[in-house]
């Protein structure tokens, strides 16, 4: 699977010099919102799990805050970059 991963990744950054992606599915759950629900908090990595698992450098920024359902809460950008481009 790590294989499979990494050439997508490759494949991606073999065309752009970096890749931007949401840092999580959706905004920032409140502490302990989701301590009965291990599965929800583990879905709240999906967006970075891959890229870990590729062994790329990646950088999660904060970007603002949503408006709306959990006012005030924040939402995070990530960028990531080739193998060894650090």
């Amino acid at each position: 699977v790590r294989t499979i991963i990494r050439k997508s990744f490759k494949a991606a950054l073999d065309e752009n010099d970096i890749l931007i992606s949401p840092a999580a599915p959706s905004a920032a759950y409140k502490i302990g919102e989701k301590k009965n629900d291990p599965l929800a908090m583990y879905a709240g990595d999906i967006m970075t799990v891959n890229v870990n698992l590729a062994g790329l450098p990646a950088l999660v920024l904060p970007c603002g805050f949503v408006e709306g359902g959990a006012v005030g809460l924040p939402v995070g950008l990530q960028i990531i970059g080739a193998a060894f481009d650090e």
